[in-house]
């Protein structure tokens, strides 16, 4: 685990955290110090990056509930403090090998000319999850190379 640890002391609740962006999202938290709650439909994947985390050094909690479900989430959040929504563009995740040339089409409609990573949407999590960011609430945080601007 890195030494920086901006969110020691810190709790984060992670969605759809068993695969691609979620989980991305709470290794870098875990590796910045924060323990994550991490939450999604399916056991097995949830409990692989809990495990991943915890071998890295970091406290990970995994938490089967479908966000889609209000009294699930209800019952696995205790507070929210603070709510921001973050847009993924196009994330280069592994189901889009099987279209890559498609992807790729896309890929050069982007300002950036590229599709992004989980790890660059997870910086902006942590951006959003930073005392830097302690007077953003109710934000919508397009991370998509340009794609909408």
């Amino acid at each position: 685990m890195p030494d920086n640890k901006q969110f020691a002391g810190k709790t984060a609740y992670v969605t759809g955290a068993g695969t691609g962006i979620g989980a991305d999202i709470a290794r870098l938290l875990a590796a910045r110090g924060a323990k994550v709650a991490i939450v999604g439909r399916q056991e097995a994947p949830l409990k692989q990056v809990a495990a991943e985390i915890s071998a890295a050094g970091g406290e990970a909690l995994a938490l089967t509930a479908d966000v889609s479900d209000a009294e699930a989430v209800k019952n696995s959040v205790a507070e929210t403090v603070r709510i921001n929504e973050l847009q993924p563009g196009v994330i280069a995740v592994p189901r889009q090998q099987a279209n890559s040339q498609e992807v790729q089409k896309i890929a050069e409609r982007i300002p950036a000319r590229r599709v992004g990573t989980g790890h660059e949407i997870a910086k902006a999590v942590c951006f959003l999850r930073s005392d830097e960011a302690s007077y953003v609430a109710g934000a919508h945080l397009a991370v998509d190379g340009g794609f909408l601007a």
